[in-house]
């Protein structure tokens, strides 16, 4: 992946340690730093998420750490600065694809581009298509193309793959497509809107369910949650949020959707807000938002 380039690679160049853990555990991983002197670590935003919340956080000495980084799915602006105020040493988070691409958000320019995902490796470009593929202007949204000295040369035996991930420009020069929505300002820093297949379409308005998320993530009762799209005849497509609760917290699921729709544009209202015990996740920690569509496409609204 692209950490493994960026993080591990790098370890080993240099003749430093690695410590691998096989699958995650909070406790487990604190009680490594502190025993192994860690100074440098990579995760996800749920796993940091449970570290920080850990009944037992406080009692671990982490002061070894030099610096952290996030990749994996993106980061409220309230996560990064909950990591910086509680975790010792640098913050830096990575945006990236296996295939070969990274935008880097270095500890120096954090505080003045902290809703971003940072800027290009060197090496690499990233350019912003409409749905016609024509590069858009600066600051437009749309899907995010890349090039790169590392880009891979293609899925192995998977043409339609390949081809559905390629874009040429008018220099015939080619581009990976990443299936994120993303913009560019003015210095050349990312800023993620979502990714391309999560986009629903009610009443023909283009819906990010990021930016439904990043409302109700705000809501201290909510543990974790999920904004998909699912089948309306009113509308062709409609948002629910699939909500999981702190521990302890008691839920009330009609408040939380009047206090979220008052804040939401009319094609942007949430039909349904469902609670369940977890969401289901693949082993880097990322929601799997196909399956919840899979899981909740007959639901009737």
């Amino acid at each position: 992946s692209n950490i493994s380039w960026v993080a591990f690679l790098n370890t080993i160049l240099v003749g430093g340690t690695m410590y691998v853990v096989t699958k995650f555990d909070a406790e487990e991983c604190m009680q490594a730093i502190q025993e192994y002197q860690i100074t440098h670590f990579a995760m996800v935003p749920i796993q940091y998420q449970k570290i920080l919340t850990h009944e037992n956080f406080s009692q671990y000495n982490l002061s070894s750490i030099k610096a952290t980084m996030c990749c994996g799915s993106p980061l409220t602006v309230e996560m990064k600065k909950t990591i910086m105020d509680n975790l010792p040493g640098d913050f830096i988070e990575l945006y990236g694809l296996t295939e070969g691409l990274i935008t880097i958000l270095p500890p120096e320019e954090m505080n003045e581009k902290i809703n971003s995902v940072g800027r290009p490796y060197p090496g690499q470009e990233l350019m912003i298509i409409d749905n016609d593929d024509n590069p858009v202007e600066t600051g437009e949204s749309g899907e995010i193309v890349g090039i790169s000295a590392v880009l891979m040369s293609g899925y192995l035996n998977n043409e339609k793959a390949n081809s559905d991930a390629t874009w040429y420009d008018k220099n015939n020069r080619k581009w990976l497509r990443t299936g994120d929505i993303g913009r560019l300002d003015d210095d050349g820093f990312l800023y993620l809107v979502d990714r391309k297949k999560d986009m629903i379409i009610s009443g023909g308005q283009n819906i990010y369910p990021a930016d439904i998320e990043a409302i109700l993530s705000r809501r201290e009762e909510i543990k974790e949650l999920a904004v998909i799209g699912i089948d309306c005849k009113k509308w062709g497509e409609t948002p629910i949020a699939i909500i999981v609760a702190e521990e302890k917290a008691i839920i009330n699921v009609n408040e939380i959707m009047q206090w979220l729709n008052s804040k939401l544009g009319k094609q942007q209202r949430v039909s349904s807000i469902i609670q369940v015990q977890s969401l289901p996740r693949n082993p880097a920690g990322k929601v799997l938002k196909r399956v919840l569509r899979e899981t909740y496409k007959e639901l009737e609204i």
